[in-house]
């Protein structure tokens, strides 16, 4: 296939006042891109979206990409492989992260509590 459109987004630009997400691009864009991904038209294969960077963004391009084309062609999409994904970064929100280091936190406490124990257990024993 052929690139036939691209749509640029920078989120800390140079300009001021030129700031663009790629989320918000797409919003923009709707209508073209539902032409573009959805049916097969015309005698045209039907078009794949690539979406590549920091997890956030991609959840939230992804997101907007399935409004604009519906959730049942997203999910075509998705089952025949037009959708493509190259993300990096954390998934865990603030709260999953603090929930995450609580049950870590209180994991280890109990692992060296029962530690502690079976070396008290151990000592006592031996003598």
């Amino acid at each position: 296939g052929v690139i036939t459109h691209y749509l640029p987004a920078e989120s800390r630009p140079d300009e001021p006042g030129k700031k663009a997400y790629v989320q918000d691009n797409i919003r923009n864009h709707a209508e073209m891109i539902k032409q573009v991904l959805g049916s097969r038209s015309n005698g045209k294969e039907a078009g794949h979206v690539y979406v590549c960077g920091d997890v956030l963004m991609g959840d939230a391009a992804l997101t907007e990409i399935e409004r604009a084309v519906g959730s049942f062609e997203f999910g075509e999409m998705e089952n025949e492989s037009r959708v493509h994904r190259d993300l990096f970064g954390v998934t865990l929100h603030t709260e999953e992260l603090k929930s995450s280091a609580s049950t870590a936190a209180l994991s280890l406490t109990r692992r060296q509590s029962a530690l502690s124990k079976t070396l008290r257990s151990a000592v006592i024993t031996e003598e």
